[in-house]
């Protein structure tokens, strides 16, 4: 069985800021979205976003470029909230039954060396990232916790991501792509 590649899209903030200060956060999504979308695009990587009503609501054009680039797209609820489902969308069972997909992804991702992620890919056959892990920087947070797990990585995560797209088959034999 090949890994399939998710995408958690969402917002910088709706992890670690409480929602009624998200009015008050900048979005940053776009850019990092955008580079993703080119990246996937030029290793013909096909991905399942589960994408958050909210980032949806305020990034319409970014979610439309997701759906014509063909990506399968996926509910990861409104607000960030687990067991929340949003009308006409699945949503991953990763999310609803588990802490996590395994250390094959987000943080893990950015700071596991890299032949100790491929191994936790292949254990858990899912790789996830948020646009947040694409970023040069992340915006600071209140909690130095959090502010650190958001940190740490974020210099050579663009060429490892490339690594993985270029050195991991992502193609589902049933689709021929």
């Amino acid at each position: 069985m090949r890994p399939k590649f998710t995408v958690d899209w969402e917002e910088w903030f709706s992890g670690t800021v409480p929602q009624e200060e998200w009015g008050n956060c900048e979005s940053l999504i776009s850019e990092p979205t955008f580079w993703l979308l080119r990246q996937l695009k030029f290793y013909c990587v096909k991905a399942t976003f589960y994408c958050l009503g909210h980032s949806v609501q305020y990034n319409p054009a970014v979610f439309q470029a997701i759906k014509e680039d063909g990506h399968v797209i996926g509910s990861h609820g409104y607000r960030h909230g687990r067991n929340e489902w949003e009308p006409g969308l699945f949503r991953s069972p990763f999310w609803d039954t588990t802490p996590m997909p395994g250390w094959s992804g987000g943080v893990f991702f950015r700071v596991l060396p890299y032949g100790l992620l491929l191994r936790n890919l292949e254990k858990s056959g899912i790789f996830w990232i948020h646009p947040h892990d694409l970023l040069a920087r992340h915006p600071r947070l209140k909690n130095p916790i959090y502010n650190f797990k958001r940190q740490i990585g974020l210099g050579g995560v663009r060429e490892k991501l490339k690594r993985l797209l270029n050195e991991v088959d992502w193609r589902d034999p049933g689709s021929g792509s």
